[in-house]
């Protein structure tokens, strides 16, 4: 998929963090009306299962990362639930820290991956993502 046909959905508990990833994937190409974004799980259900979203406008979904009760974990086992995990990556944003507790979480949780914080990285591996969708 091209990068300025995907529909995406942002959920990070701080609205910086939000407009910072809406701003790099703008950057990678992505048109900003593309791009949803909230602090909220059930916004984020909204998003997934609205009247408008019905005709696949979510494509790809960053999330945090953390422990089971954060907003990422709740809303990727609810996608998980909903049966619809194979249609839509999920991939963590991670800020910093120990990569290989990263990649424990990302088992744990059955993310798809993680988007690095150093904007460089961040954006080869966007790209890298939404191209194989």
């Amino acid at each position: 998929m091209k990068i300025e046909n995907c529909k995406m959905l942002i959920l990070q508990k701080i609205k910086e963090t939000n407009d910072y990833l809406k701003t790099v994937l703008v950057s990678c190409g992505a048109k900003a009306e593309n791009i949803y974004t909230t602090n909220s799980v059930e916004v984020a259900k909204i998003f997934i299962f609205g009247e408008a979203l019905r005709q696949g406008a979510v494509n790809f979904v960053i999330t945090g990362i953390g422990s089971q009760e954060e907003i990422g974990p709740v809303l990727l086992n609810w996608i998980k639930s909903e049966g619809i995990k194979e249609e839509m990556p999920v991939v963590y944003f991670h800020s910093g820290g120990d990569e290989a507790w990263v990649m424990q979480k990302i088992k744990e949780y059955g993310a798809d991956g993680f988007l690095p914080h150093d904007v460089y990285l961040l954006k080869e591996k966007i790209i890298n993502v939404i191209k194989d969708i």
